[in-house]
């Protein structure tokens, strides 16, 4: 069952009278609002990020499944990052917030993944609605451990990225190159506020 958008529009501010131009009302798009999940059986919705090339805005689209279903869904493991800001996507036709963080792996995962469903906390599940996130908060180990791969998302790379992994892949290969090791650059990536979540345990170890 697809997400419905609800009916309605912004409301203008109090203090400006109302806009009737064109332009103005083609600006304006609703918030986006949650249908309930189906509370017969265990439900999540997933995402469906829609291609776009880099300049176009992103687009995806929200719907229910049980999750005793036999779709394959991809999951993501992250931080919020909130101290990045926020960045508004579009959503079944509204705008819904996301962290900055977030919004950088979806532009990410549309680059190299085609129409493929995936989890993602912040996104699929209602965070304004307190008994659902409580509901969803105990199906996160199912959820896991039934998706076929998890990304998880460190954040965008930057100039010590790549030496940082091969240095951590030769380390467990035991045949690191001594002339390239790099220290800082090993701390840099396992500083990374990602490490700091106990939630990572359930989601990928």
């Amino acid at each position: 069952m697809e997400e419905k958008p609800a009916s309605g529009s912004a409301e203008p501010h109090d203090s400006e009278p109302r806009r009737t131009d064109p332009e103005h009302q083609h600006n304006i798009t609703p918030r986006y609002t949650y249908s309930r999940l189906s509370s017969d059986h265990a439900s999540i919705r997933l995402i469906e990020v829609l291609p776009g090339n880099n300049e176009s805005p992103l687009q995806c689209q929200l719907s229910h499944h049980p999750l005793d279903s036999d779709l394959q869904f991809y999951a993501l493991s992250y931080t919020w990052d909130q101290g990045g800001g926020y960045q508004d996507i579009g959503c079944d036709g509204r705008n819904l917030r996301v962290t900055k963080n977030l919004c950088n792996f979806l532009l990410q995962f549309r680059e190299t993944e085609t129409r493929q469903f995936l989890w993602v906390d912040a996104i699929c599940i209602d965070q304004e609605n307190f008994e659902e996130r409580s509901s969803q908060v105990q199906l996160m180990r199912r959820i896991y451990s039934d998706a076929t791969r998890v990304f998880v998302w460190l954040g965008n790379a930057n100039s010590t990225t790549a030496l940082a992994f091969r240095l951590i892949e030769d380390t467990i290969l035991d045949q690191i190159d001594k002339s390239i090791w790099d220290e800082n650059a090993v701390v840099e990536l396992l500083s990374r506020p990602y490490w700091s979540r106990v939630w990572i345990i359930q989601e990928f170890f």
